[in-house]
């Protein structure tokens, strides 16, 4: 008999196809009533301004003659319709003229109930007459009942509604009626013969699909069915079979559960090799062999060989040969065990050779690559049942070594990177700081000395923009490896940044820092040659002795970075001991910076100007911008001490934007002391700080253009090392400047690493020769031609040339035979204050020498 099911899917498909005609059929009646209101509306308000029209002809007379009768006719004639409920007709003046009320609404029906209440509609029309008044206010207001609407159409709106619904529900319950017999029925018999088929038995029966459903998603379902259960049978097979081995690897559990309780007995708390010795010694008990030794797949010389890691035979080490790839048994290589006659020295018995038999077994890993191999010896011969008895506990024991050799692994390789340099294979900053601290604890126990030598590559930016980066990283590894070679095996070199090194040795000796200082330089100053380039690079090192000069390690390493700083700004062989000038140097900078912030906020310093005079007419052509501090304390701080200071803290941004500020003070002074005459001219210094920052650079051209002060007076003065840090970035920001309209001068040409691409492409004006070419000119042939051969240069390329730090008339006389167009110095004049310049200009008195004014 069939089982009825209460909750049958067919039955919720009727609830839900009822609900949803239901809902749809409503939404569609109700929107069909809406359009028709909507219409019907239309039509009512059409018929309206149809009979208003055909007498708004009349209103309007009536009004301009004030004719009562006529509008009284008017106002008849609209007022017949049967939706009209009052009207009111208004003169051009806004007064009432004629008004009539007809009824206060519609007659409704007596289903419609009276809170249903709809609002009356006033329509209104404008009527042209010919008034006094601007604006004409004549029209006829109409009242309208908007139920005649409604009352026309509504129960032929109700009886869409309810025959559109009963439809709608029929058609529903026809739907489910052929649902149920075509697929419940058929799904309910498909399931009262499959409860009838046991799935376990090997031989039984399947479902038999009725012809009319062979072709069709029952027929189908059927199908897969049957397809399944003869894959459970399958399956049932081959559980029986894995039963049957299962059963007899059960027999040997106890076995081999005591024997790993064992092996955890014997290996607890050991890790590494003594883990390894323990397993190895542990499975000669177990197994009852004479012998077992342990290989562990490496390479050498480009080989792959197993190379014993523990041997044991008789309860006692042994040596073992390694094991060659060619060597290795055939079934060993295909992944199997094999058994083979081994020939052993023993080692408590010299030059003794004995016959053992073997069986070699491939430890996997989880690669399947054979990392390890298991050597079994024994004096009596082996036999494969001994491996098939064994096999898994061998397995087992097997899987152990794996896991502890890659444990062992991962903690070098861990290791390793956690402690040394991934380009130089040095240690890394964080392993040098551990054993600084280790060193410094150690000299502190045995009453000793420990230097820390801090070497830095000078111009090492330069060599990877120059060359590439590629090379950068050949020059350090090769450093590293001159500079490891320097010391013994007690001291550590590390690499800590970029270009830098650090070096950590004892003191066993006095003055050995001395000559490793003098190691370094000689070794780091050799030719190197990397890809066919030939790279001669200079180091600056630091010293700073434990515990002459510091205590703990993190003093140490400052006090270190402070000597090698120092180092960088000497000349020649660069080596700087931590003493006391170095702690000096470190607490001056500390109260100029303090100070400097201070004194830009109140407008404590000063700047100056030096004329930059033209070679031809003997007049001063612009002057350069200098900065001056006279602090009350520091007394005067050079700009080569407080500008780098400014810059290695920030300071420069606000200190460059207050020069910029007083000097555009002074040229505004300028200009109101001698509006006759043309506005100063100046030269202001930035830099590289200040213009790779093109949010400042904006902010510097902004404040020029707010000052009213034409951009072509203030020329931007720059050094090399500014576009040597960044081309790409100063290019931009260089095109920026000049398409504002302020110059460009390149400030001591010839010092740094000077480009010709940038000198060809950039938009320079002027180049400035440093006063190092102009001081050696008299007695040195070279200087000489350098300093021709940048004016010639700068001829071709359509450039000024303004030469600084003339102070002798033989200078300046070999510079006007050289064609030099510009130049500054004392001999010209010093920098002046803004009152001298003032002044000079007021007595019309140029500070040149008699010679150029002449």
């Amino acid at each position: 008999m069939r089982k009825e099911i209460p909750n049958g899917l067919y039955k919720k498909l009727a609830a839900y196809s009822v609900v949803m005609a239901f809902t749809f059929g409503l939404i569609i009646s109700v929107y069909q009533i809406y359009r028709d209101y909507v219409q019907q509306e239309s039509r009512l308000i059409a018929d309206i301004n149809d009979r208003v029209q055909l007498v708004q002809a009349s209103a309007e007379k009536a009004i301009y003659e004030f004719d009562e009768n006529l509008a009284q006719l008017v106002v008849d004639g609209i007022g017949e319709h049967p939706a009209v409920l009052s009207l009111k007709v208004y003169d051009d003046y806004n007064d009432l003229f004629k008004s009539k009320v007809i009824q206060t609404s519609a007659p409704r029906s007596q289903w419609w109930p009276n809170s249903w209440v709809l609002a009356p509609r006033t329509l209104i029309y404008p009527l042209q007459v010919q008034a006094e008044t601007v604006k004409s206010n004549a029209r006829i207001e109409v009242m309208v009942d908007p139920f005649l609407v409604v009352d026309d159409f509504i129960e032929r709106s109700l009886l869409i509604v309810l025959f559109g619904l009963l439809r709608n529900v029929l058609l529903a319950i026809v739907l489910l009626f052929l649902c149920y017999r075509l697929v419940t029925r058929a799904i309910l018999g498909l399931s009262q013969d499959l409860s009838k088929i046991d799935p376990m038995n090997d031989q039984g029966q399947l479902i038999t699909i009725p012809t009319k459903h062979q072709k069709n998603e029952l027929g189908y379902l059927a199908s897969m069915i049957n397809d399944l259960l003869q894959k459970i049978r399958q399956g049932m097979r081959k559980i029986n079979d894995l039963n049957s081995e299962l059963n007899q690897q059960l027999l040997d559990k106890s076995q081999i559960e005591k024997a790993l309780n064992l092996a955890g007995e014997r290996t607890a708390e050991r890790t590494g090799q003594a883990y390894i010795h323990s397993m190895v010694e542990f499975i000669a008990d177990t197994m009852k062999v004479d012998g077992v030794s342990l290989f562990r797949r490496t390479t050498q010389g480009g080989e792959l060989v197993y190379e014993p890691v523990v041997s044991l035979l008789n309860g006692k080490k042994i040596t073992q040969k390694q094991l060659l790839l060619n060597d290795l048994p055939l079934d060993l290589l295909s992944g199997h065990h094999a058994i083979a006659p081994l020939e052993i020295s023993d080692s408590y018995q010299e030059g003794v050779f004995q016959t053992f038999y073997g069986m070699t077994i491939p430890i996997r890993n989880s690669r399947q690559n054979i990392v390890n191999l298991l050597q079994l010896v024994s004096a009596s011969p082996i036999s494969d049942d001994f491996y098939q008895q064994n096999k898994s506990l061998l397995q087992i024991l097997s899987s152990r070594f794996v896991t502890e050799s890659e444990r062992e692994r991962q903690e070098r390789k861990i290791l390793e990177v956690a402690h040394t340099d991934s380009l130089t294979k040095l240690s890394n900053r964080y392993h040098f700081q551990s054993l600084l601290k280790e060193e410094i604890e150690t000299a502190k126990q045995r009453q000793e000395k420990v230097v820390l030598i801090h070497v830095d590559v000078n111009n090492f930016k330069w060599i990877n923009d120059s060359f590439s980066y590629e090379l950068g990283d050949q020059l350090l590894i090769q450093m590293a490896q001159r500079l490891s070679r320097l010391v013994s095996e007690d001291s550590l070199v590390a690499r800590v940044a970029g270009d830098e090194f650090v070096i950590i040795k004892r003191l066993n000796k006095t003055g050995i820092e001395s000559l490793l200082s003098e190691h370094i330089h000689s070794a780091c100053q050799k030719t190197f040659v990397i890809d066919n380039h030939v790279i001669n690079p200079k180091v600056s090192v630091g010293m700073v002795i434990y515990p002459d000069h510091a205590q703990s390690s993190e003093d140490l390493i400052k006090h270190a970075e402070y000597a090698v700083n120092m180092a960088k700004r000497k000349k020649g062989v660069r080596t700087q001991y931590f003493n006391q000038d170095v702690a000096a140097e470190i607490e001056r900078k500390h109260v100029i910076t303090k100070s400097l912030d201070n004194a830009i906020d109140l407008s404590l310093l000063t700047i100056n100007l030096q004329p930059i005079c033209c070679v031809k007419t003997g007049e001063i052509n612009s002057y350069e911008v200098l900065c001056r501090w006279d602090d009350a304390e520091l007394g005067r701080v050079s700009p080569d001490e407080f500008i780098p200071v400014a810059e290695e803290t920030g300071l420069v941004h606000k200190l460059g934007s207050w020069v910029l500020e007083e000097t555009i003070k002074t040229m505004k002074l300028y200009a109101r002391k001698f509006p006759d005459d043309s506005m100063l001219k100046v030269a202001v210094n930035f830099s590289a700080h200040q213009l790779m920052n093109p949010s400042l650079v904006d902010q510097y051209l902004n404040t020029i253009k707010q000052a009213a002060i034409d951009p072509s007076l203030i020329t931007f003065e720059i050094t090399e090392s500014m576009l040597i840090d960044d081309l790409a970035q100063g290019s931009e920001i260089l095109e920026n400047i000049a398409g504002f309209g302020c110059e460009i001068s390149i400030d001591d040409f010839g010092t740094g690493y000077s480009s010709l691409q940038y000198l060809k492409h950039l938009p320079i004006n002027n180049l400035k020769i440093d006063k190092e070419f102009i001081n050696g000119i008299s007695g040195d042939g070279s200087d000489i031609s350098i300093v021709k051969a940048i004016i010639s240069l700068a001829r071709a390329l359509q450039m000024n040339v303004i030469a600084e730090g003339v102070e002798t008339e033989e200078q300046k006389h070999l510079l006007s035979q050289l064609s030099c167009d510009m130049m500054q110095g004392y001999y010209f004049s010093k920098p002046l204050t803004i009152s001298q310049v003032l002044e000079n200009k007021s007595q019309q008195a140029s500070s040149l020498p008699q010679e150029m004014r002449s």
